[in-house]
């Protein structure tokens, strides 16, 4: 069995594979691709059959990869999606699918995001509010980077040639709400290092970050649906 892993925005990007190479035999060979290796580990820290690559997922992929991999794992691409179309990037991951393969995509559902008051009534969520306000503001030059297309993503897949398109949703548990912000406040401090300033209201969208962390820290928490949807490619 050959599987490939796409992810972006994260600081574990061989998680997934490290996971799955405890279910699977040692035969199995397990790739990632990211557009560049500075959040891979040493490759040394990894199981043998664990081989980590570059290449950008929007480009074709090296031809030693089509045609050839069982699963095609890709996750949290949201914010990279133009025009609410994710359509060429899934003909590009389907070219490295056998016949008959499967492309699994977990996607965080962004229309569904809300927050989560705290139990003590006496801690505000004032700033929480106001991230969510500035995650939500379009970006600068990307106003066409919405995310509707997310909840219809088995519905795209089924129009692309896949079969038996299926579109599951899940809660993220209160046991994982503290990580899970904690990965919402690494997202906007890379959008502010990019230059994305949000809100004209806000003044300092770094005190506001700091504000929200605080506000975490007491029990407030922001949550959204994730959407994992598979497909079979054509036999």
């Amino acid at each position: 069995m050959r599987c490939l892993y796409l992810e972006a925005n994260t600081f574990f990007p061989s998680k997934w594979l490290t996971d799955l190479s405890e279910l699977l035999p040692p035969s199995a060979s397990l790739d990632a691709f990211d557009i560049s290796a500075a959040q891979y580990p040493p490759q040394e820290w990894l199981p043998d059959n664990i081989s980590l690559r570059i290449h950008d997922a929007f480009q074709p992929f090296p031809k030693d990869c089509i045609g050839k991999y069982d699963i095609v794992h890709v996750q949290c691409f949201i914010s990279l999606i133009a025009d609410n179309d994710p359509g060429s990037l899934i003909d590009n991951l389907a070219s490295l699918l056998k016949p008959g393969g499967f492309l699994q995509w977990t996607e965080i559902d962004a229309a569904s995001g809300r927050k989560v008051e705290p139990a003590d009534e006496a801690v505000s969520s004032a700033a929480t509010d106001r991230f969510i306000k500035f995650m939500q503001r379009p970006q600068a030059n990307h106003s066409e980077r919405t995310s509707s297309w997310v909840s219809q993503l088995d519905r795209t897949l089924t129009d692309q040639g896949f079969s038996n398109a299926k579109l599951t949703r899940y809660g993220i548990p209160p046991r994982d709400y503290f990580s899970w912000n904690l990965n919402r406040l690494w997202a906007a401090d890379e959008l502010i290092k990019k230059g994305y300033r949000g809100d004209p209201a806000e003044a300092n969208i770094e005190k506001l970050v700091e504000s929200t962390f605080e506000e975490f820290q007491q029990g407030v928490a922001v949550v959204a649906d994730l959407v994992v949807v598979i497909g079979k490619a054509p036999s």
